[in-house]
């Protein structure tokens, strides 16, 4: 999901799916990514999105990864 400056991404890592807001980045379900260390944020809301996250990641950088 693109919003503002970010895209949104749920990812699945170690069997467990966590979202990453990310700067904008091409990507589609499906797409393998790899992305950046970041800051995690608890019960944020995204104005834009008009969604709340009970938990996301800001990381500075995520890209798909080719298969």
């Amino acid at each position: 999901m693109d919003a503002s400056i970010y895209t949104y991404i749920e990812v699945e890592e170690k069997g467990k799916k966590v979202w990453i807001a990310a700067p904008t980045v091409a990507v589609k379900k499906g797409d393998n990514i790899r992305f950046s260390d970041g800051a995690v944020m608890s019960n944020f809301h995204s104005k834009s999105l008009n969604r709340t996250f009970e938990s996301i990641v800001f990381v500075g950088k995520a890209e798909v990864v080719k298969k």
